[in-house]
């Protein structure tokens, strides 16, 4: 049983109020103009922008970034703890957030990048090729943000593919 009120009439005139949604007789909150609300930790605004996600991933990247960068530790071990406790902290917003190769690779590798060459000394125009190696072939084995977005998003469309949920595997294939 739903009731719902949006537009009060007054004077020949109408007004756009915030609408009264009730289920069960209980009020349902309305989100306020420009607001987004949380959902099963994923973030929806009326555009659909992500903008939450990107704020929350950008602002936790510089902090711990910041701290690691403050530690007395030899690069090698700042880059362990990127690998190990920052990256996985960013995986979430990674996974359930939308955002586009361009803007991860533009956002995210920039600054990663721009921390890993002030850590190892790198000039600005040095390339992290071969900090992207593998350890077996002599490289530090850097993972950038770019890498782990896209293996989120695998991770997450082989979830909705192999749900036992039918409504979900046909999620799945509508947004093929």
């Amino acid at each position: 049983k739903c009731h719902s009120f949006g537009i009060a009439i007054s004077n020949n005139a109408s007004k756009q109020v915030k609408p009264k949604l009730f289920i069960y007789n209980q009020l349902v909150h309305a989100v306020d103009v420009g607001e987004s609300f949380m959902y099963l930790g994923r973030s929806f605004d009326f555009r659909m922008s992500n903008n939450y996600h990107k704020e929350k991933i950008v602002k936790t990247l510089v902090s711990y970034m910041d701290t690691v960068t403050s530690l007395p530790l030899h690069p090698k071990n700042k880059i362990m703890l990127y690998q190990r406790y920052i990256l996985p902290k960013l995986c979430w917003d990674l996974t359930v957030a939308n955002l586009g190769v361009t803007w991860v690779k533009q956002t995210l590798d920039n600054k990663i990048s721009s921390y890993v060459r002030v850590w190892c000394e790198m000039p600005i125009s040095a390339t992290l090729s071969i900090a992207k190696l593998a350890k077996k072939q002599y490289g530090l084995g850097l993972v950038l943000a770019s890498t782990r977005y896209a293996q989120c998003q695998v991770t997450f469309r082989n979830c909705l593919r192999n749900s036992t949920n039918i409504d979900i595997r046909y999620m799945h294939q509508d947004s093929t």
